[in-house]
């Protein structure tokens, strides 16, 4: 075991102490709590670290302008958490008082955010394998959809036709494609989604369909999301991704003459540090 891994279980111990003083890991007034409903199991889980990570990120990126897109939200920038990532109601709770929206890659993600107060327009819809019925509900509450691949733009397509036909929205939502900058791989192969053959979005390089003119030919799709990986991938690697995507933002709304892309997302999570950490 590591000199960090060492560490951090030091601080289990008080942790685990006291949540047994406390009556949370047994029976505790005759009433059953954690332990007496199956197997001892439980999470620990350091909100004061999670709340200084969240305002780190806020730090880095304050409220900011792009003469190439609008911003997600009013105040500029929109943090979002990866609902996979930390599905625990408390957590996402947490996350949500502290101004952050949530990412779902499935349906299922959505309603647990929404569960947990997140309002529809600070949620983001990624999941790489849309239902026709899935996409219609997005659109009518007012997720961000990101689009990745050419069956999901094609179910897209007819449900904003049914959807403005029957008045059920009247605005412009929120839509865009998930492109793959094909940047290549991080140190973990899993985790990397910008390689030549990722099967994840529109390649930006070598693929079927150019993603530009797919923008040029479909002007209701307003936003772009790239996502180069977590875990293995370098942030330089990330940045790459970024660069990529924002110069086909730039590329698609000079080619429209119009800011047709005004939403930017920049998906994808940081290194992870499993010795240090």
């Amino acid at each position: 075991m590591s000199c960090a891994h060492t560490l951090r279980a030091r601080n289990v111990a008080p942790a685990l102490k006291s949540a047994i003083a406390q009556g949370l890991l047994g029976t505790r007034h005759g009433k059953a709590t954690l332990f007496d409903c199956g197997p001892p199991a439980a999470q620990f889980f350091d909100l004061g670290a999670f709340r200084k990570k969240i305002q780190s990120l806020r730090d880095a990126f304050p409220d900011g302008k792009n003469k190439c897109t609008k911003p997600l939200s009013a105040n500029g920038v929109l943090h979002t958490l990866a609902v996979k990532a930390n599905p625990f109601s408390t957590i996402l709770g947490e996350a949500h008082q502290m101004g952050l929206g949530a990412e779902s890659a499935s349906i299922v993600e959505v309603w647990q955010a929404l569960r947990q107060g997140i309002p529809a327009q600070n949620i983001i819809y990624d999941s790489p394998a849309k239902a026709a019925a899935e996409i219609r509900h997005a659109l009518s509450i007012g997720l961000l959809l990101n689009l990745d691949n050419m069956s999901e733009l094609r179910k897209t397509r007819e449900a904003l036709e049914s959807l403005r036909n029957e008045n059920i929205i009247k605005s412009q939502p929120r839509i865009g494609l998930r492109i793959n900058p094909q940047m290549g791989p991080g140190t973990i192969a899993a985790t990397s989604t910008a390689t030549k053959t990722s099967k994840f979005g529109f390649a930006t390089r070598e693929g079927d369909v150019d993603p530009i003119e797919l923008y040029l030919q479909n002007r209701w799709l307003n936003a772009i999301h790239v996502h180069t990986g977590s875990q293995g991938c370098p942030l330089e690697l990330s940045a790459q991704g970024v660069a990529e995507a924002l110069r086909m933002a730039i590329e698609v709304n000079k080619r429209a003459g119009t800011q047709q892309i005004q939403h930017f997302d920049m998906g994808g999570g940081g290194p992870a540090d499993y010795d240090s950490d």
